[in-house]
């Protein structure tokens, strides 16, 4: 069986759906016979082979103020590709252009088409900038709008795959059919509490340091960055604390100039090496994270690995991620309420909670989750099989 991976989201600083995508990658290499084909943007044209895994890079350009994710829009050149390639199945990360170009090569050949819902569009890129912009009644009807869109493009997918039951439980309710709860898994022998480097520590830190918080993850407003920054300030009786934050974004440079006048935060860029953010996590005290948007928290899964307590945001896949036993949640938005859930716990014994981390993060394996994912893929391809190459009332045009 030939799989492929169709994506705009993917590029070499990129989170969660590269982790995810490479990680699939190796599992196909490692355990199956099938064939690997991954299709995203890239700087210029390029055709990558290793044995049964190929990668194509489309020459796409910059999405503006957007770290380096572009936009593919050359859409007649995937869909040569997968003509040329003719996959069983394809998976798509994203629901904006290249859907189009998935369901109609489904029209041609057959190829079992689904989607894994990695972004809460409606929520994050709709509904919350709308509302900073223009207030409740435009947010709530856009939002509208962008479910009706994407509850009519999900469905018309083989299957519908989510990170988090909260997130299939909301998907459900405005009318998504059955979406199949796929957890995503943790290289728990690179994430790690033996990773801790109290040299590391000290190099991050400063030699005043004696406590840690650490967010990895873009610096945008997606993720509510500011909201840690603020927390940050509401800490001020806390000179020797450390905010660490990792990653790049259109917010770095801003988080760059709020460091000059606070030497407590401290930003590091991206880490391609996953061994070297292991690392950064298991030196720290606690992991800190404000995002209300998230379909499963990786990151957070990785720090869990790491030993760390968490210190979030009751809303999403944090929900499903963190509870008492891990560490807190408070209402989205009060960073005062977060400054305080983290002084409790610094001030607290955290012994309990870095083990109970640690043994939740060891639950989610990798493995597992292509196992159930290839049961999910193996159903699909073989009821498309079985149907033949579907008419056009199977792959009809959006809803309007």
């Amino acid at each position: 069986m030939k799989i492929c991976d169709l994506t705009q989201a993917y590029n070499p600083t990129s989170g969660g759906i590269r982790t995810y995508i490479e990680a699939k990658s190796a599992y196909i290499a490692g355990r199956t016979d099938w064939e690997h084909l991954l299709i995203v943007p890239g700087e210029t044209d390029r055709r990558v082979s290793l044995g049964r895994l190929t990668r194509y890079e489309i020459q796409s350009p910059k999405l503006p103020a957007a770290a380096d994710y572009r936009l593919l829009l050359r859409l007649r050149r995937v869909a040569q590709i997968l003509e040329a390639e003719r996959p069983d199945l394809i998976e798509l990360a994203c629901p904006y252009q290249l859907p189009l170009v998935a369901l109609f090569h489904r029209l041609r050949f057959g190829t079992a088409v689904v989607g894994y819902y990695h972004t809460d569009v409606p929520i994050a890129y709709v509904e919350a900038p709308l509302h900073r912009m223009a207030g409740g009644l435009c947010a709530s009807m856009a939002r509208w709008s962008a479910e009706r869109y994407l509850r009519s493009l999900y469905n018309q997918f083989d299957a519908r795959l989510v990170g988090s039951q909260a997130l299939a439980e909301r998907l459900s309710a405005i009318g998504f059919h059955d979406p199949v709860v796929t957890p995503l898994g943790i290289d728990a022998e690179t994430f790690a509490p033996h990773r801790r480097d109290l040299a590391l520590r000290e190099r991050i830190g400063g030699s005043g340091t004696r406590e840690i918080l650490i967010y990895a993850g873009r610096l945008d407003d997606e993720k509510q960055v500011w909201l840690l920054v603020e927390a940050l300030s509401h800490l001020k009786a806390r000179p020797g604390l450390r905010l660490v934050m990792v990653g790049n974004g259109p917010l770095r440079g801003a988080l760059q100039r709020w460091g000059q006048t606070d030497p407590r935060l401290v930003l590091l860029p991206y880490r391609s090496d996953k061994r070297d953010l292991a690392a950064l996590l298991a030196s720290a005290d606690l992991y800190v994270t404000a995002g209300p948007f998230e379909t499963f928290g990786l990151s957070v899964l990785e720090a869990q690995a790491a030993g760390l307590p968490v210190v979030g945001v009751d809303a999403g896949a944090l929900r499903d991620r963190v509870d008492a036993t891990v560490g807190r949640l408070v209402p989205p938005g009060d960073s005062r309420a977060m400054a305080e859930a983290i002084g409790a716990l610094l001030d607290s014994d955290r012994s309990e909670m870095a083990r109970n981390a640690r043994r939740r993060a060891e639950s989610h394996s990798w493995t597992a989750t292509f196992d159930l994912l290839a049961e999910v893929y193996q159903r699909c391809v073989t009821l498309g099989s079985a149907a033949g190459v579907p008419g056009v009332e199977a792959c009809a045009p959006l809803e309007a």
